[in-house]
């Protein structure tokens, strides 16, 4: 394990989860918060916690009660490798649901040559409801494919608008094919030289076409142009995503994982 670059790829992606709301850095913890939205996990969270002892996990949470919005059902708190083991076993006993996330990260050049295709910078009204589609569309395979309800309209909308107001700092991009919008991408060139590509998403008619490849190819090469070295892609690291392979045979190699827990209610924790 490379610890310096284990470091600037944890806090590269720290910073890639505060974009679009408003962040808010304590003594022990980062909460981003975005009042407009407090039904969508991506815009209400916390990151970077320090707590180690049960007083500072205690603080942790009192803070988050503090400054997340009243409305807000639901507490979610990244972890990774930077993060205390006394904390992430703490939301593991109080009950909080873990997702995890495989870390990859590409150092050289991509090992596949992309497909030739029409990928452009969203920008208009258009440009952002073509987007806004197809985090909607993805949200209903991704239901279909793990056999459970689908969000609702209004937090795929409120992602979407996130995402929006990362712009221009994060930029998102739209692949074109035989006339239609059939994915979207985001690249960012992040911090102390790690970039951060995220939010692959490919229409189903599209898929297997070379889109992915397209935008993964675009995005980093935008990110390196604006600064970056390394570039980090978070795949889940459940049995759903399948873009990880792809990664793989691109050149991404997984450095680290990361975990998101939730917890959707606001009980008392023991």
């Amino acid at each position: 394990m490379e610890p310096d670059l284990l470091r600037r790829v944890c806090d590269a992606v720290r910073g890639l989860r505060s974009k679009g709301g408003e962040v808010v850095e304590t003594r022990l913890v980062t909460v981003v918060r975005g009042p407009a939205r407090p039904d969508v996990w991506d815009a209400n969270h916390a990151l970077a916690v320090s707590a180690r002892t049960r007083e500072e996990i205690e603080e942790v949470f009192s803070t988050c009660d503090a400054l997340l919005p009243a409305t807000a059902r639901h507490r979610q708190f990244h972890c990774d490798a930077l993060t205390p083991e006394a904390f992430v076993a703490y939301l593991e006993f109080a009950g909080f649901e873990a997702r995890a996330s495989v870390q990859m990260v590409l150092e050289g050049t991509l090992r596949v040559a992309p497909s030739r295709l029409e990928i452009r910078l969203a920008e208009s009204e258009a440009d952002w409801q073509s987007h806004a589609d197809l985090v909607r569309l993805e949200a209903l395979d991704a239901a279909e494919r793990e056999r459970r309800a689908p969000y609702a309209a209004s937090v795929s909308l409120g992602l979407a608008r996130l995402r929006r107001a990362a712009a221009p700092e994060v930029r998102t991009w739209i692949a074109r094919r035989e006339g239609e919008d059939c994915g979207t991408f985001a690249s960012w060139p992040g911090r102390d030289g790690v970039g951060v590509v995220e939010w692959l998403l490919t229409h189903p008619r599209h898929r297997r076409r070379g889109v992915a490849t397209a935008l993964v190819a675009h995005a980093v090469d935008d990110a390196r142009a604006r600064g970056a070295g390394p570039v980090v892609i978070g795949p889940d690291a459940g049995p759903y995503d399948v873009p990880r392979r792809l990664y793989a045979a691109l050149g991404f190699r997984p450095l680290c994982v990361t975990r998101s827990y939730t917890r959707s209610s606001n009980d008392p924790i023991a």
